[in-house]
């Protein structure tokens, strides 16, 4: 996207790019980060996933079904129940500068269990709220 703090792995819907523009400059900037209460930084936030048509959300569920992945139901929605699907949900992953794993990919089904997923959640709440998300 050419946005400072925001790598992109997909292609951004126009109607977020402002959204993660401050978003992105938030995560990137220690000092904003530490005034709404967020440690570790500075961050980089990747857009992993956004609108998914239903084609490729039928996709999933097959993969699924057939013994490749998340159950659906747990994070992953049944075709056309997802977000995803009308382009209001987007999956991201926090990240340390140069691409190091800081602990969570919010559409990820793997780890959640684990406390430094959940931390990193909270951290991404926080970013995405500071930014103007009304989540």
């Amino acid at each position: 996207t050419g946005l400072p703090g925001v790598k992109s792995a997909m292609k951004t819907d126009p109607r977020t790019l402002e959204l993660l523009r401050q978003a992105g400059a938030i995560a990137s900037d220690v000092n904003k980060l530490n005034e709404i209460g967020v440690s570790g930084g500075p961050y980089v936030l990747r857009v992993t996933s956004g609108y998914r048509p239903l084609a490729t959300q039928i996709g999933l569920a097959c993969r699924s079904e057939n013994g490749g992945g998340t159950n659906i139901g747990s994070t992953l929605a049944n075709p056309g129940g997802s977000m995803h699907g009308v382009g209001f949900a987007l999956d991201i992953r926090l990240e340390k500068p140069g691409g190091g794993d800081a602990g969570h990919c919010s559409g990820c089904s793997h780890g959640q269990q684990y406390s430094k997923y959940r931390e990193a959640a909270i951290k991404i709440v926080k970013i995405m709220f500071a930014a103007g998300s009304i989540l």
